[in-house]
């Protein structure tokens, strides 16, 4: 056996021993942030069966508050699912003061590992207070995202929480008739609805944004001989043939007008629209040469509602896109005298085929693309299309036969893709409303812009034009409630890896459309990167959320299932106060914070 010394002086076992002795805070640490994580949610879910149960004790005033506090009893155990908490204390008293109600609800969260510490249980204890609210007239409007991301199941959760909504709004209040819901789904776009009066659209297509992705566009290269230089403006002419800068730095960089571009660069002679019509194509086409290589460019001024009568079988769909500023974000009536106070029917291009391998597939190509041979200029080799002329041509919607659209996809292909069912006026009639929530479905591209959401729930509360539906009581109530899963964005489009890269980069559009067309055109944000576009849209949110607030709208917002900690801010900034923002973690939390808001609506309100 070696001397004793030697096990004393013997260092090689000791990294062993250390690393076990510091682990057990690590391993303490850890345990310590499951059990915290569990104890917050088991906590909101004490407080949202505390909320509804003190609420549907309120509803009758003249039950003594032994029954009150046996419907709140009852209300609470219904509602409240626990998951570790065993056995909470409800209590309930009379306020004398508010003639409300206050309930507290203790209980003991058993920790699943911080005991290994010594830390056998967390107490949990929530509050809540309800007192009486006016009676009044009640306009709500539900404003819901319906986007893809939502999926089957979160649909069937919007469904179940709205019903739920709704008639928890008609339990709390002592006169139906005094109510009224409108229902809005939104995505990237809003649907107003195909019987939306003619008189605050804008049909004569006067307006900033009508087919603005194709007015006054290169078209076609009138010499392919002259080739243009891609990727960016050239730091000199370049040698000869390639002169001038590339088609996709031109509309780029100057946006809307391929014109107004080469009229920025000199030389350049006048646009031509007799010679492009001396090669067959239709009034309103023009030809631009200069320095720059010549093309056909599309007419200046184009009318969405022109575009869906050129296609048969084919109808607007009831979609509209967001005004320009100051419009999109207030509720300013549409007048005739101003057509960017008008409304613009939603209308997504037709995009690119796929003609040559290098060329990847677009979301919504529902027609064939005309080839050089196809269109009417005269001889047929006069000028030739590229990648982008192509999804810029009109010609080819007049009379497209070969349009793939059947009526029971019109909302999945073509024109109307991206576009969510038709929103639901203000009514007091609960079939309608039930109608409405049971059709409720996701849109499966475009995104999601919450600011047109807004706009419309806003638009069918104020009392003016284009929705008079409203209440005409002064003192009548109106309130909105915002639900989303996720922040404000715009899908890529295409998502395919090409010769250069991301293809998406180098596309005619960047993006699938939404309500502020393609990401490329740059309507709110002035480049065509998805955060800027993002950034844009949120500011808008908040400015549309603003105006409304101070319109008198008061305004609940829902974040459903997302972690995403921007649409957690997003929705936080637009709802009326911190209370008034619930985030509800999966489609249990969801149904019952729907139910406590429409709870606190009526002739008791949560008021702690």
């Amino acid at each position: 056996m070696p001397p004793l010394t030697s096990f004393l002086n013997d260092r090689s076992g000791n990294f062993a021993v250390i690393a076990a002795v510091s682990s057990v805070p690590l391993l303490a640490a850890i345990a310590g942030a499951v059990d915290f994580s569990t104890t917050l949610r088991e906590r909101g879910a004490l407080q949202n069966a505390l909320d509804s149960a003190l609420l549907a004790a309120g509803r009758d005033p003249d039950l003594t508050l032994a029954k009150r506090k046996k419907i709140a009893a009852s209300h609470f155990e219904s509602n409240f699912r626990a998951v570790s908490v065993k056995k909470p204390k409800l209590k309930v008293k009379f306020d004398a003061t508010t003639g409300g109600l206050k309930g507290t609800v203790k209980a003991d969260y058993p920790t699943a590992f911080m005991s290994v510490i010594g830390i056998k249980t967390i107490p949990i204890e929530v509050e809540a207070e309800v007192a009486k609210a006016g009676e009044g007239h009640m306009d709500i409007a539900l404003v819901l995202d319906a986007t893809a991301s939502l999926g089957a199941a979160g649909v069937t959760a919007v469904r179940a929480a709205a019903t739920s909504f709704k008639s928890s709004v008609y339990d709390s209040v002592a006169d139906d008739s005094l109510v009224q819901m409108a229902i809005v789904p939104f995505a990237a776009t809003v649907n107003v609805g195909r019987n939306f009066p003619n008189a605050y659209l804008d049909t004569f297509g006067d307006g900033a944004y009508h087919a603005y992705y194709m007015e006054d566009k290169w078209l076609a290269q009138i010499d392919p001989s002259c080739v243009m230089h891609w990727g960016g403006p050239p730091s000199d002419p370049g040698p000869a043939g390639q002169e001038g800068a590339s088609i996709e730095w031109l509309l780029d960089s100057l946006g809307r007008g391929a014109n107004s571009a080469l009229a920025a660069m000199s030389p350049v002679s006048p646009a031509h629209a007799g010679e492009a019509q001396d090669h067959g194509l239709p009034a309103g086409f023009t030809t631009t040469t200069g320095e720059v290589c010549d093309f056909i460019i599309n007419p200046a001024k184009i009318n969405n509602f022109s575009l869906f009568n050129a296609i048969p079988n084919v109808r607007w769909g009831g979609c509209v896109e967001a005004r320009p500023e100051p419009y999109d974000t207030d509720d300013q009536a549409p007048v005739m005298a101003n057509a960017n106070t008008l409304f613009v029917p939603y209308f997504w291009p037709d995009e690119v085929d796929t003609y040559e391998a290098w060329v990847p597939a677009h979301n919504n190509s529902y027609m064939a693309d005309q080839d050089d041979a196809d269109l009417p200029w005269n001889p047929d080799n006069w000028a030739v299309f590229g990648y982008w002329g192509r999804s810029h041509t009109i010609t080819k919607y007049d009379g497209a036969t070969n349009a793939n659209i059947l009526a029971a996809n019109e909302y999945t292909d073509g024109p109307n893709k991206g576009c969510p069912q038709p929103l639901t006026p203000l009514t007091s009639n609960k079939t309608t409303l039930d109608t409405a929530i049971a059709t409720y479905k996701e849109v499966n591209s475009g995104g999601t812009i919450i600011s047109e959401g807004v706009a419309w729930g806003w638009r069918v509360l104020s009392p003016g034009v284009p929705f008079t539906e409203t209440s005409s009581d002064p003192e009548t109530k109106r309130i909105m409630v915002v639900m989303s899963d996720g922040e404000n964005f715009a899908s890529k489009n295409p998502i395919v890896v090409g010769p250069w890269g991301d293809d998406y980069k180098g596309s005619p559009n960047v993006s699938d459309y939404t309500a502020y067309g393609f990401v490329r055109y740059g309507r709110i944000s002035p480049d065509d990167k998805f955060e800027t576009f993002t950034d844009a849209v949120n500011a808008k949110t908040k400015l549309v959320c603003d105006n409304a607030k101070a319109a008198g709208i008061e305004i609940y917002t829902v974040l459903f299932r997302s972690t995403d900690a921007q649409a957690e801010a997003t929705l936080k900034d637009c709802a009326s106060s911190g209370k008034h923002f619930y985030y509800a973690v999966d489609a249990e939390a969801l149904e019952t914070t729907f139910s406590g808001i429409a709870g606190s609506l009526g002739q008791y309100r949560l008021v702690r």
